[in-house]
């Protein structure tokens, strides 16, 4: 269902904006839309609650202080956002 306020809002915005960008704004949609119902409530996650031993959650710790917040611009790349999203679509799926 529409809401037809939100719709004529959106109407008004995109017809402010060049047709590249129209053109993201039907992208972002997309994308929302295949997001949509995807992933895992947590509560279902709690099955796996303290299943990761105690060196390993440190070994994962230090390795995130390690390399987080950390930006080597001699090694940054620019992606677009579609490369990006391409990226996410490939992404492995994890069953358990």
């Amino acid at each position: 269902m529409i809401d037809t306020t939100v719709q004529k809002q959106l109407r008004e915005q995109l017809e402010n904006l060049p047709a590249e960008q129209q053109h993201q704004v039907l992208e972002f949609a997309r994308s929302l839309v295949k997001a949509k119902g995807s992933g895992v409530l947590g509560k279902d996650l709690l099955k796996f609650a303290g299943t990761i031993g105690a060196e390993d959650l440190i070994a994962i710790e230090k390795a995130i202080q390690e390399g987080c917040e950390k930006v080597n611009l001699d090694e940054l790349t620019l992606v677009s956002r579609d490369d990006h999203f391409k990226e996410i679509e490939n992404f492995p799926t994890l069953t358990w």
